[in-house]
């Protein structure tokens, strides 16, 4: 076989106008540009945390100070009962220095009984409304919990 009928012959035979010739090389070609574009990109991340971390240090001070204001934001009784009646036990993020257990344990109980009514219809093909009430109640406590506080507790929140 001559050189010349190895690189004209037809698609299947593997010349160089056969996709079986082409495929892998392609593969390859897109294999290095896309390890090429990630290593420029690692580059590119490590000046930028470099230069961060730089800046860091320098402003330091002015960090500490801007986060000793945002923990003393107020905090409003309106918003935290509009955002009960919106999303539920989510609401207590708001104030989460304060009411994280309340957070967690609703947050725990809603997915353990949807998970359990799920469980109880897929396998047993028992349909349970009991998950459905306790989020409902769980959500009446996050509105009622958070409108019964005193506007006090909001306004000198964390410190309440």
């Amino acid at each position: 076989m001559d050189i010349l009928s190895w690189l004209f012959n037809g698609w299947l035979s593997g010349g160089i106008f056969s996709w079986i010739f082409w495929i892998p090389i392609a593969i390859i070609l897109v294999i290095i540009s896309a390890l090429v574009a990630f290593i420029k990109w690692i580059i590119e991340k490590a000046k930028t945390a470099n230069e961060n971390r730089v800046k860091l240090k320098e402003s330091k001070s002015s960090i500490l100070n801007n986060n000793q204001n945002k923990e003393n934001k107020k905090k409003s009784k309106k918003i935290a009962v509009v955002l009960a009646i919106i999303f539920s036990i989510f609401s207590w993020i708001y104030t989460y220095k304060k009411n994280y257990k309340k957070f967690w344990i609703s947050l725990s109980l809603t997915i353990f009984f949807i998970a359990l009514g799920l469980i109880l219809f897929i396998y047993y093909n028992v349909e349970l409304n009991f998950p459905y009430f306790i989020n409902l109640g769980l959500w009446i406590w996050a509105i009622v919990d958070n409108s019964v506080k005193n506007d006090d507790f909001y306004l000198n929140y964390p410190n309440a």
